[in-house]
């Protein structure tokens, strides 16, 4: 496993439990502290997910990366054996990938050309510059919408409504039958 594949693995424990009571003894007993159900985790199983060219456009420089669907699944693993052994846990900081550990890590590990990442590149710059114009283009949209449920909203349609009518974005409201 190169060293890059670490940055990128995603760890998902499944847990087997295995309950410590008979379910018809809980069932047929009262619930006293004593006699409540316990769940005991025995085993662990750790998926290790493969990474592709994602498309999330909050990522600030670069290429985003996702999880594939694929997936390596290694052998089930007692919970005190994985406790004792597991590496410990990793800082924020430590989560995130540079851009050229990303890119890097889809040409050289993955197996994606370089065409591939300037497109996804290119698409994602696209997306953000929409983005960023709906953001300014637009801040009216919010007081115009704010002035209809106004409008819609007065007090004097809300008597309106009280009353059997149903306001309109029209200046006539609509009769309820």
């Amino acid at each position: 496993m190169s060293p890059l594949s670490s940055d990128c693995e995603l760890n998902i424990n499944s847990v087997s439990p295995e309950p410590e009571t008979d379910i018809n003894e809980v069932n047929a007993g009262d619930h006293t502290s004593k006699n409540r159900p316990h769940i005991k985790f025995t085993s662990i199983t750790i998926r290790t997910y493969d990474c592709t060219i994602g498309d999330n456009p909050a990522c600030k420089d670069g290429i985003p990366v996702s999880l594939d669907w694929s997936f390596t699944e290694r052998d089930p693993v007692s919970l005190n054996e994985y406790e004792s052994t597991r590496p410990p846990r990793r800082t924020r900081r430590q989560l995130a990938m540079s851009t050229i550990t990303r890119r890097n890590l889809l040409v050289n590990h993955f197996g994606y050309s370089e065409k591939d990442v300037q497109k996804a590149e290119r698409d994602i710059k696209i997306i953000q510059k929409k983005r960023e114009q709906s953001k300014t283009t637009s801040p009216g949209i919010g007081k115009m919408a704010k002035r209809m449920l106004k409008r819609t909203f007065s007090k004097e349609k809300l008597c309106e409504i009280r009353v059997g009518f149903v306001p309109s974005f029209g200046s006539m409201p609509i009769p309820v039958y």
